[in-house]
């Protein structure tokens, strides 16, 4: 359903941007903002070209690679990640001794100590805002909120006064938990616009939002047009020397980035991109901001009878900004044709970013009829063309290389990057597993394209000779998904990647580890397996003699509760909308529960 949804969802925005896009070509510079009057221009010209229909995520917007393992301390389990060092926000985070959790307008925090567990405090907050994610970094528990007051239409009607441009805001509160029995919040800082992302690293928090100018803007007033940052209920407008104009913006709506020292709470550096980014991938060095642009150009133009005929062709491009993580500067920007699938989309390794993208080609021809006022459309013989591709940029992104033409009528459905190698797998009725060699960043060899039923919605690096999917499982004519299903594939001959073991799971059809990835819990070092599906918690584990074995399935108590699995020691915890389960690591049997 969720395919059908985002499928909808891009029609709808194509139709819409159509009239009014313009061919576009690649970004060139970097364009940093001189004054206030030049931003104002800017955003001027973005809601003069386009009507605002707020943000479109071209790929699915949940974030992403733990390149070998879900943690590199296995003492504990950490939240699965895409960049090992790089943390990413989540409902639940342990420090190996105690348990924060977001539940409902609050925090409930458990000690972890197997069947003595307990519910030892508690952090509300105001029923306004919405606690989207946590973070743990030594004695300062982070939690990350969205504040909103909802307008509803085009929001032309809604005022420039202080109280209406707090429309969205994405805020984070500085808890010291050095008792956490009694959590104490030590500063409150935040930024316009809705939260796209965050990360954590070196000690550093990454504040990553959404911004949209929705009100006609004021030049006399910068806070109309620009974001501003807020500390402990007292604002303060974005810096014009941190703005930046991006090249192809056609949207009236910034990235805002900030970093700030955990420790200490202060901010480090700030950067809002007028035009820029809906999908993120960081490492310890660079912040990949893709933005997807629409673009139609048409072409023999003529005359049939009482009709003006042209012939058009539409098509995606992804836009892409390199921001340095050290100090926020725009470093590059770049273009490739096609759309990402989701952040794990994209990777850098050795100064080169690696994408791979699905290329839709739509062409069609367009009957004007002056005289009547009337138009009308004919889709071409061949339909949309859809193909996907793998390029391989530089630190300029500047194309170094690409492999196009992949699987022909298929979409990617899911991308893995383990150091020189990408994985990735497409889906029509069967799922190709295609294995590349990036070992040489000028010329990607494909190596093996395996073909099963079904697909696998997210890969994960398992040893040097094994990858872990999770996905469906479909019917192989139609294409029908039929549930939900486990895959270790063989990768120890890249060139003749197999299918070493798959495991089916019979009337379950729907987990939130399908589109997010921090919802699954996956250590091999533990040989362990575990995510919410249908209101049961799933463990299982894995070995090359008996394939998958399901080694315990927990009741969570309601369907659709939100749920996380983690090990600390010897046990293993199960965090619900409705408190905690402990369970052994040995035989996996339930040894205590906390009621919240």
């Amino acid at each position: 359903m969720k395919r059908i949804i985002a499928f909808v969802l891009s029609v709808v925005i194509l139709c819409s941007l159509a009239a009014c896009a313009a061919p576009q070509s690649k970004p060139a510079a970097n364009n940093n903002a001189a004054d206030y009057s030049q931003v104002y221009a800017a955003v001027k010209k973005c809601r003069a070209d386009t009507e605002i229909y707020g943000d479109y995520n071209g790929a699915r917007n949940f974030e992403t690679e733990a390149v070998k393992a879900a943690a590199s301390d296995d003492a504990f389990s950490q939240t699965n990640v895409q960049v090992e060092g790089v943390d990413e926000g989540d409902i639940v985070k342990t420090d190996g001794e105690y348990i924060y959790a977001v539940n409902g307008n609050g925090v409930v925090i458990y000690k972890a100590a197997g069947a003595e567990s307990a519910k030892i405090g508690t952090i509300e907050t105001a029923e306004d805002q919405y606690i989207s994610e946590l973070y743990i970094c030594d004695k300062t528990l982070v939690l990350v909120e969205n504040k909103y007051t909802m307008c509803y239409g085009m929001r032309e009607d809604v005022k420039t006064d202080e109280s209406s441009n707090d429309t969205e805001k994405t805020i984070a509160q500085f808890y010291d938990v050095s008792d956490p029995s009694a959590p104490k919040l030590r500063e409150t800082v935040g930024q316009d616009g809705w939260q796209l992302s965050c990360r954590l690293y070196d000690g550093k928090l990454y504040l990553i939002s959404t911004y949209t100018v929705w009100s006609e803007p004021d030049e006399s007033k910068p806070e109309t047009f620009v974001p501003s940052f807020y500390r402990d209920g007292e604002s303060i407008v974005a810096d014009c020397k941190s703005i930046t104009i991006a090249p192809e913006g056609e949207s009236a709506s910034y990235i805002v980035v900030s970093s700030y020292d955990v420790a200490s709470g202060n901010q480090l550096a700030q950067r809002s991109i007028l035009g820029a980014g809906s999908l993120l991938y960081m490492n310890d060095r660079s912040l990949y901001l893709a933005s997807p642009r629409f673009e139609e150009t048409y072409s023999n133009e003529r005359k049939e009878d009482v009709y003006t005929v042209s012939d058009y062709t539409s098509r995606m491009y992804t836009d892409i900004t390199r921001v340095n993580v050290s100090d926020l500067t725009v470093a590059a920007t770049g273009t490739v044709d096609g759309l990402l699938e989701s952040q794990f989309s994209m990777d850098e390794y050795d100064g080169a970013l690696r994408l791979v993208t699905t290329v839709d080609i739509d062409s069609y021809t367009v009957y004007k009829d002056e005289k009547h006022g009337f138009e009308n459309w004919e889709p071409a013989e061949e339909g949309i063309k859809t193909t996907n591709s793998l390029y391989v940029l530089d630190g300029s992104l500047n194309e170094i290389s690409s492999v196009k033409g992949l699987a022909e009528d298929e979409r990617v459905y899911s991308v893995r990057f383990d150091g020189t190698f990408v994985y990735f797998c497409t889906f029509r009725q069967v799922d190709p597993l295609f294995a590349v060699d990036l070992s040489n960043p000028k010329a990607p060899k494909i190596l093996s394209e395996l073909k099963i039923s079904g697909f696998s919605e997210y890969l994960h690096p398992w040893s040097d000779t094994r990858l872990f999917g999770l996905g469906n499982e479909a019917d192989t004519d139609t294409g029908a998904v039929s549930g939900m299903k486990l895959v270790m594939f063989d990768i120890s001959d890249k060139a003749n990647v197999t299918a070493k073991h798959t495991l089916e799971l019979d009337g379950t059809n729907y987990s939130e580890a399908l589109y997010n990835h921090k919802a699954l819990l996956v250590s091999p070092e533990k040989n362990v397996i575990g995510f919410g599906a249908e209101g049961k918690y799933l463990i299982y584990s894995y070995s090359d003699e008996d394939g998958f074995k399901k080694c315990a399935e927990s009741d969570l108590g309601e369907e659709w509760s939100s749920s996380r699995g983690m090990y600390v020691g010897d046990f293993l915890y199960i965090v619900s909308d409705f408190g905690m389960k402990v369970l052994s690591m040995q035989n996996f049997e339930t040894v205590g529960t906390v009621e919240i």
